[in-house]
């Protein structure tokens, strides 16, 4: 059996379970990836912002966590994840 690399639902099925295991620095490539065969996914830009995010790297996820928001400004929760993106760096100084 072969594996079609652009297939795009195992790349998230394996996504979802390397952030449910918290293997963030995982996940990011993978997640960028995905994002490459999955341009302005929601599900997708919301993992990768986690990823990042759990790492610190708020700056670097924020475009992701707005590029999100932009397919949906109405949508609260990603609103609320956007809104704690801008937030967090400024809560550590």
């Amino acid at each position: 059996m072969t594996v079609d690399p652009q297939a795009t639902e195992p790349r998230l099925n394996c996504l979802r379970f390397l952030m449910d295991e918290e293997k963030f620095t995982e996940a990011v490539p993978l997640a960028k990836e995905t994002l490459a065969l999955l341009p302005g996914n929601v599900e997708v830009l919301g993992l990768l912002a986690g990823a990042l995010q759990m790492q610190q790297k708020f700056a670097e996820a924020l475009p992701y966590r707005l590029q999100a928001l932009a397919t949906n400004p109405l949508d609260q929760s990603l609103l609320i994840t956007a809104a704690m993106a801008v937030e967090a760096p400024r809560a550590r100084r």
